[in-house]
């Protein structure tokens, strides 16, 4: 796990040594063990490295025999053992024992089409003078943050916005992605809310010309080819323990893959059937006792500390729990700056302090994320009707503010001739075609490529590198991915249970009560009472956003009216105006009017 960055400018243009301090201080978080570069005149690259793998060789770039190619990766390729060994039987030698040599070994046998092998998350750049080409690479599912910057003069990427900010370029506030945000409580698609600055989507990956600057972008991902795999396995065969079977080891393996390390690794325990899978799993393959850790709230509304507590129990973890509630909002400030753009997702503040207290012991945390997108574990899937538009039902579940609203917030004649979710649904090669066939399954399938890229998959990246810490998530593995998603929805929600299938291939693995409980939404304990309403139209008008970005101060304030005097429950949306008002109190200082 690291953080990578890099800037190219024109022939005849000079990096200074300045620019590739500010680039490295600006994301040390993510790699504070090494600082490693590359620099010829006018190109850069850099490498902050959090040491995981090959602990004494392992730091970056990784260079090509005759010095013609550069590797650098944020991440882990997962199965990197099994690539080695098969480059080995092809009389292919290695200097180390680090993925990322792996990477670099690859590419010089197979190029760019190597990358149907990896199986991580990754984002990867790869500087190859033999055609005179940057390629920088995003894996399937976008768990690794990768963003860019172009004008005439130059080219920077970075797995931080702040490394590009802090270079001084000149940006403002992208109308777009605010109307994004506003639209869904978080910025997503290509744009990010700098203008000019963009993010690689993920399964693709840009080439840059490094003579001309010119750049283009490719998709690599192609997942309607690994879902029908699974489709054509499962299809042909009506014994369900098949499939049970399949969830199973696929799961498991997964989870083998992702303990691979020469750090201690740890375990987030929730109380709720993923992470309990994760560490009943986890506890099978390792020989020694390892560190488990929830958060536990004073309210037992939200709290789900008990059953962590009894899986921690009968499964003989050094489990850990602790307990915060009032303090939570005093981190708000913290997580927005770490996370660079606005979210209204107020879940990212626990999942900070986990990792703060995680880091304590350990550099390497498995996580249960993605499980609820791929297994049917959101009660909106239900309200995905078969003779109904999935598109508008699609909105309807995902939408914060109107069209109409966001036109008299931002004080806007707002003619939209371009909305992120409806650019992907109509050009996305799955939801066009007759692979998944229900409204549901396009719905989880939706989630994976618009909810998770974009805010769930934000969230451990961010919260976890503030503190250099590696969040792993066995649900993410392409195999899992592709076979939960070619199992019918009808398997998946059954009983009057979600992640059914799920229960069911682990049911002799986990406490019986986490197989029988219903899921729990996770939700932050900020209570929806005056006071902390008091607290959200206190930092808003504190900001000087509705001043120097031209907000409806009117409308704003019939929102706390209308919420106050329990007209309407506005609370969701005032508490996404206040997330906007804190990220802007922090990055205001590099978006101009």
């Amino acid at each position: 796990m690291c953080g990578i960055f890099g800037l190219v400018k024109k022939q005849n243009h000079r990096v200074i040594q300045d620019e590739m301090y500010l680039m490295h201080k600006a994301q040390i978080h993510r790699g504070p063990d090494n600082f490693g570069y590359f620099c010829n005149d006018n190109i850069f690259l850099g490498n902050n490295r959090l040491s995981i793998i090959d602990l004494s060789d392992g730091n970056q770039p990784f260079y090509s025999k005759d010095k013609n190619i550069i590797v650098l990766q944020n991440g882990e390729i997962y199965n990197y053992l099994e690539l080695k060994d098969e480059l080995v039987s092809n009389n292919i030698n290695f200097e180390t024992n680090s993925d990322t040599e792996v990477i670099l070994r690859l590419y010089e046998q197979y190029n760019l089409s190597m990358l149907d092998k990896l199986n991580g998350m990754f984002s990867i750049s790869i500087l190859d003078f033999n055609n005179n080409k940057l390629h920088l690479i995003r894996d399937r599912f976008g768990q690794k943050p990768l963003y860019f910057y172009d004008n005439t003069e130059q080219f920077i990427f970075s797995s931080e916005i702040k490394s590009i900010l802090d270079l001084g370029i000149k940006t403002s506030i992208n109308k777009n992605a605010l109307i994004s945000y506003l639209n869904y409580n978080f910025v997503a698609g290509r744009e990010t809310i700098y203008d000019g600055i963009k993010t690689v989507l993920p399964g693709n990956y840009l080439t840059l010309d490094i003579r001309d600057l010119y750049i283009k972008e490719y998709k690599w991902w192609k997942p309607e080819e690994e879902i029908n795999y699974y489709q054509n396995l499962i299809f042909g065969n009506t014994t369900k323990n098949l499939v049970h079977d399949l969830v199973h080891d696929l799961v498991h393996d997964s989870i083998k893959l992702r303990m691979r390390s020469d750090v201690e690794y740890s375990a987030f325990l929730s109380g709720g059937i993923d992470s309990t899978i994760i560490v009943s799993q986890m506890n099978k393959l390792s020989n020694n006792k390892f560190n488990t850790l929830t958060i536990g709230f004073e309210n037992s509304k939200f709290d789900e500390s008990i059953f962590a507590n009894e899986v921690a129990n009968e499964l003989n973890v050094n489990h850990t729990c602790k307990n915060v509630d009032r303090s939570l909002l005093s981190y708000w400030d913290d997580v927005l700056m770490y996370a660079e753009q606005p979210h209204g997702d107020v879940s990212f503040i626990p999942m900070y302090l986990l990792s703060k207290y995680a880091s304590e012991n350990d550099k390497v945390v498995l996580t249960g994320d993605g499980a609820d997108e791929i297994f049917g574990g959101y009660s909106k899937y239900s309200l995905f009707c078969e003779n109904k538009n999935l598109k508008e039902l699609y909105k309807k579940s995902s939408t914060l503010f109107s069209d109409i609203e966001i036109s008299k917030l931002l004080n806007i004649n707002l003619n939209k001739n371009f909305d992120v979710l409806d650019n992907l649904v109509d050009s996305d090669t799955v939801i066009g075609s007759d692979i998944l066939l229900s409204n549901q399954d396009k719905a989880m399938y939706l989630d994976t490529i618009f909810l998770l890229p974009f805010n769930n998959l934000i969230k451990p990246d961010k919260m976890g590198m503030s503190h250099s810490l590696e969040l792993r998530s066995p649900f993410l593995d392409y195999r899992v991915m592709s076979l939960a998603l070619a199992i019918k929805s009808e398997d998946k929600i059954a009983n009057g249970q979600s992640k059914y299938i799920l229960r069911k291939a682990f049911k002799d693995d986990i406490p019986d009560v986490i197989f029988k409980r219903r899921k729990q939404k996770f939700i932050v304990p900020l209570e929806e009472n005056d006071d902390t309403i008091e607290y959200f139209f206190n930092q808003i008008n504190e900001s000087n956003i509705i001043l120097e970005q031209g907000l409806n101060r009117q409308f704003i304030e019939n929102l706390f009216f209308e919420h106050t005097s329990k007209k309407n429950n506005n609370y969701r949306k005032i508490r996404a105006i206040t997330a906007l008002s804190k990220w802007y109190n922090y990055y205001s200082k590099y978006v101009k009017n």
